[in-house]
């Protein structure tokens, strides 16, 4: 492990126990912290690294500070790392930090790196504390989109209105770009979305504009809520071959314009007394040009277009102070491939895998220990691979690299907070 984690873990662990597991309030610097380890285990398929072996490669831990420097003025930074296999890979990141000053309880301003509103629990998707289940249903919260969809490097407006007898509605509007790293997971996430093959390999990936906004309706029925939320990225990559074939010589560029990587996604609430119910659907439409400019075979740029859906339900309910239980079931569905749909990368055969959709179903138990530590046990019954990379794709007794249409997910989950 990292030094660099080393001495986030050990920072938190300071604060946690040092303080009697409170959270810390030094010269009125407030202090929060949380570290979660974590065991998966698939059936025929891999997720995120080797699960069908099972592994604890799937640890999460952050520390944060924020301060009010006026009644009106608060400034705040939290730094993450996380080991979901071969994403994260425990580098300590800033995963969010900003300045925020709010004139009015209609109007705030917010300015640095910011959460983005995703649906109803994009920006509290780090807080394992505040939900039932491990997995965010990924038919609305895909993890291998985690890094593209968390955060804005700029600014943005927010405000709440009293609506009166009608309730209340909070609005929440961002601008600016964002830094994503070519990480292999990245990588290959980038092949699958524009149904290219292994021939080629991202080398950099840079985001031109990113804009995010959301409406959330407190609705005059006690407990419930209704929000609608869009985004969109203009974005660019550049790949490299990797192998030689009729078009493409080693070395040669592949240039990918996404001109269109949006999302919209509706949602809807109902908590009363013990008992959480929600859903979400989320639409996504992609628009690429690529163009292989090295190339003499190739005179102009190829355009294509990607669409997917998603959509979940969910129910969760505290018996007792100590145990709750949850359940959901989400489906994917992409049309005209990518996101991976389609067939897959060249040398990974789809073996009836069910490429275009993938079906869950859920069943989630959360034991709260005390008020600063929570374990959680999960279930998954998963039909279709829609979503999963190359790199989840294992070896059959012939050397074919394969996905398998049924499997299966099994988690556990720790997590301290202060």
């Amino acid at each position: 492990m990292k030094k660099s984690v080393i001495s986030l873990i050990v920072i938190t662990a300071v604060c946690m126990f040092g303080l009697n597991g409170y959270a810390a309030d030094i010269e009125g610097i407030n202090i929060h912290g949380f570290l979660s380890q974590g065991y998966v285990k698939t059936t025929e398929n891999n997720l995120f690294t080797d699960t069908i072996d099972g592994t604890f490669e799937f640890n999460e831990f952050g520390i944060n500070f924020s301060k009010d420097l006026t009644d009106n003025l608060r400034l705040g930074i939290q730094f993450f790392a996380k080991d979901y296999g071969t994403s994260g890979n425990d580098e300590v990141e800033v995963d969010w930090a900003y300045g925020d000053y709010r004139f009015k309880d209609w109007l705030g301003f917010r300015a640095g790196k910011i959460k983005v509103p995703h649906g109803l629990y994009n920006q509290t998707r780090d807080v394992d504390m505040l939900r039932t289940s491990i997995f965010l249903p990924q038919s609305v919260y895909p993890e291998v989109l985690r890094e593209s969809t968390l955060a804005i490097i700029g600014g943005g407006v927010y405000g709440n209105i009293d609506l009166k007898i009608l309730g209340g509605l909070s609005y929440q509007a961002a601008l600016g770009t964002q830094n994503i790293k070519a990480s292999e997971r990245t990588k290959q996430a980038f092949m699958d979305a524009t149904s290219n093959n292994d021939m080629i390999e991202t080398t950099s990936i840079d985001v031109d504009s990113k804009y995010a906004g959301s409406l959330v309706w407190d609705t005059p029925l006690d407990g419930l809520r209704i929000s609608g939320t869009y985004g969109d990225t203009k974005l660019s990559a550049v790949a490299h071959a990797v192998e030689s074939d009729f078009m493409m010589d080693i070395g040669d560029r592949s240039l990918m314009d996404f001109d269109k990587f949006q999302y919209t996604v509706y949602s809807a609430e109902y908590i009363w007394n013990n008992l959480t119910l929600a859903a979400e659907y989320m639409e996504t439409e992609r628009s690429i040009s690529m163009s292989m400019p090295d190339s003499a075979m190739m005179m102009g740029a190829m355009t294509e277009e990607l669409e997917s859906e998603g959509w979940y339900a969910s129910a969760s309910y505290r018996f007792i102070d100590w145990f709750s239980l949850g359940a959901y079931y989400a489906k994917t569905e992409t049309g005209n491939g990518g996101a991976g749909g389609g067939g897959g990368p060249v040398g990974v055969a789809a073996n009836d895998s069910g490429r275009d959709y993938r079906d869950d179903l859920c069943l989630t138990t959360r034991f709260d220990i005390n008020e600063y530590m929570v374990f959680k046990l999960e279930g998954h019954n998963l039909e279709g691979t829609n979503g999963l990379s190359a790199l989840d794709a294992v070896e059959d007794s012939d050397g074919n690299m394969i996905w398998t249409n049924e499997w299966k997910m099994f988690s556990a989950k720790v997590t301290f907070s202060f």
